[in-house]
This record gives structure tokens, C-alpha cells and sequence, in this order.
């Protein structure tokens, strides 16, 4: 079947040249849709998984399994620490621990051991990298 129908327009009136048509463009614009739905997808899959891997960090971060000083007492901050995948393209790391951010920016009397921004700076080429990979 030929998709593309060309037509000659010299000679009719002051326009010159070629049309072209293609046949079919229903069904181009169904692929073509189903393509952008797939890779939304995909990207809103990945953004949410990225959430997941930095919750990860953060969690290895308060247990003293990455450069910073454990911030584990009674495990209460470190299992406050939940990701909220509920929008679409949108993945929120958080904690409801009113003291976290005593914690993550330090006081006069302790200093800030930045499990949230260390966290953050350590992973956020590979995030990058995760997203850009479920993109192609």
C-alpha cells in the first residue's frame, strides 16, 4: 500500500509545485501517542524508583553506613524516612521527625551531620543517569 500521494500543482493557477498526502495518518498519530505514552511512563517509573534509591541513602546515611555520624538513638528518624510516589513525575523523600531538621542542619550544640544533602550530592549523578536511561 503506498502511504505517501504526491501530487503536481504547476500549472494550476499562481501555485507551483508539489502536495503531498499521506495516507494513513491515523494510524501514525496512534503510534505516535502510544510512543509518548510508553516514555512517560517510563520516566514517571523511573523518577519514583530514583525516590526509592535515595530513600535508600538517606536510611544507610542515619545508620552510619556512609561518611556521616550515625543519627540512630531509637530508630525512630531512621524509620520515619518513607517516600511519597503518590503524583505523577514527582517522588518526595521525607521524614515527620520534628527533630530532623536539628539533625540534618545541626544546633549549637551538635553539628549538622547532612544525611538528606550528603545523600543527596552522593547519588544524584546516578539518579540522573537512571532517568536519562528510561528515557531512551
Amino acid at each position: 500500500m503506498n502511504m505517501l500521494k504526491i501530487n503536481q500543482l504547476a500549472g494550476q493557477g499562481k501555485r507551483s509545485g508539489v502536495s503531498l498526502k499521506i495516507k494513513g495518518m491515523k494510524s501514525v498519530e496512534n503510534y505516535l501517542q502510544n510512543q509518548k505514552r510508553t516514555k512517560q511512563q517510563a520516566a514517571n517509573r523511573a523518577i519514583h524508583n530514583a525516590g526509592l534509591k535515595f530513600e535508600g541513602e538517606v536510611k544507610q546515611s542515619i545508620a552510619g553506613r556512609k561518611s556521616e555520624p550515625a543519627s540512630v538513638d531509637t530508630g525512630r528518624f531512621l524509620n520515619s524516612v518513607n517516600t511519597d510516589n503518590e503524583k505523577e513525575f514527582v517522588s518526595i523523600v521525607k521524614t515527620d521527625v520534628p527533630y530532623a531538621k536539628y539533625l540534618e542542619y545541626g544546633t549549637s550544640r551538635i553539628a549538622p551531620r547532612r544525611h538528606f544533602q550528603n545523600s543527596s550530592a552522593r547519588i544524584s549523578n546516578e539518579i540522573e543517569n537512571m532517568i536519562r536511561k528510561a528515557l531512551k
